[in-house]
């Protein structure tokens, strides 16, 4: 499924780039190849891991370590408490990022910074299928 710029807009952790060493800063979508990663590579339609348009020769390269793989650039207000959001839609929305990572911390972050932008993310990319 394409998604629309709007929805583009919303996506704020790519499942590709957020796991790679070549990321310089998540939610700008920025990286070495790019100083705006291309929607096609950043919403996962693309795994970058052969030759792209203007990447300079720089493609996907996996994070190696922990301490890499934690380093993911994320603007959000994971201090709020579980309580402050639909429990339905925080469960929905971390089960659904923790496909992305097996850090149950990062999960939970990404889906409230989803949740923060819409409160009905989840249910509405369910409904349409995205998930």
């Amino acid at each position: 499924m394409i998604l629309d710029d709007s929805e583009l807009k919303k996506v704020i952790y790519s499942p590709v780039c957020a796991r790679c060493a070549n990321l310089i800063s998540g939610p700008d979508h920025q990286c070495k190849a790019y100083d705006k990663i291309p929607s096609t590579i950043w919403n996962g339609k693309n795994k970058h891991t052969s030759s792209f348009l203007g990447d300079h020769g720089i493609q996907f390269k996996e994070r190696t370590t922990q301490a890499q793989k934690a380093t993911l650039v994320m603007e959000g207000t994971d201090s709020r408490p579980d309580s402050d959001y639909d429990p339905v839609e925080l469960a929905l929305g971390i089960k659904t990022e923790a496909e992305h990572t097996d850090n149950p911390a990062i999960a939970s972050k990404i889906a409230k910074d989803q949740l923060d932008e819409d409160s009905k993310y989840y249910s509405k990319m369910k409904k349409k299928g995205m998930i």
